[in-house]
């Protein structure tokens, strides 16, 4: 037991758990570089333990915001992290417009206002607030003093030995069924070859009938076929039509440009 001190009241601590990558988790981690994974956020997943064998999108607010997925099994497979609330509305610049409804005392109004030009007074950014209107709405003008938040999700290249950066490879599957939907869709492509790094190839086609290429036949009615192939490199792809034409996807960047 050890004594601590919560919000001005005595009380006692049971245990204290140091989290780490090897701490143990009622849950799986699948994570591929363990160590690199916040400590909160393996402790944040264990929230499936209140929902068992069913995936899981994990969401904690904090000063950051993250995103993590718990598979059915239990297994932490990863998510994503961006900038919290507060350091958003810290960043915010340009022209800000608040909205205090049903406002309509104008005592209440100038209150207002001598308040917020109160609490912004010690604000570095350059910033001018006005008067409130009759609508309840409030103007305010702030210097942007840091750059625009920009935040990039990406993983070590397992190819090249950490010495580049790669896309996110648990998104890669959702990237490859959003280029066989524009293809089925919008080219119009009904007999499509793919091929593939042979250690993917083989992730795509485990499982049989229950397989991730079962499951794209069975949702866009299209003859596929997968190709294990040694010279795309891990997360690369390419795609061909029935007479081994390899399909040129840049219509579809064009498209999306527009």
């Amino acid at each position: 037991m050890q004594n601590a001190t919560l919000q001005g009241r005595s009380c006692k601590i049971a245990h204290i758990v140091c989290m780490g990558a090897t701490t143990y988790v009622p849950i799986g981690i699948e994570y591929r570089t363990p160590n690199t994974l916040g400590y909160d956020r393996i402790a944040a997943v264990g929230a499936w333990r209140m929902h068992p064998d069913t995936p899981l999108l994990v969401v904690d607010a904090g000063t950051a915001i993250t995103y993590d997925l718990v598979s059915a099994r239990g297994k932490f497979v990863g998510g994503n992290i961006a900038a919290g609330i507060e350091m958003r509305l810290r960043d915010m610049g340009g022209i800000i417009v608040i909205d205090f409804i049903d406002m309509n005392e104008a005592e209440n109004r100038q209150r207002l206002y001598d308040r917020m030009r109160e609490l912004m007074a010690t604000d570095r950014a350059r910033h001018n607030i006005l008067p409130l209107t009759k609508f309840g709405l409030m103007q305010i003008t702030r210097q942007r003093v840091r750059p625009a938040l920009d935040i990039t999700t990406s993983e070590e290249c397992p190819t090249c030995h950490s010495k580049g950066s790669i896309q996110p490879s648990m998104l890669f599957t959702d990237r490859l069924e959003d280029k066989i939907a524009y293809m089925v869709l919008q080219l119009k492509k009904n007999d499509i070859k793919l091929h593939l790094h042979p250690y993917v190839a083989a992730y795509i086609d485990k499982g049989g009938l229950f397989s991730l290429k079962w499951q794209w036949k069975r949702k866009y009615s299209f003859r596929f076929k997968i190709i294990p192939d040694q010279s795309p490199a891990l997360l690369e792809y390419r795609f061909f039509d029935k007479d081994r034409n390899e399909i040129d996807l840049q219509e579809e960047v064009e498209i999306k440009h527009k």
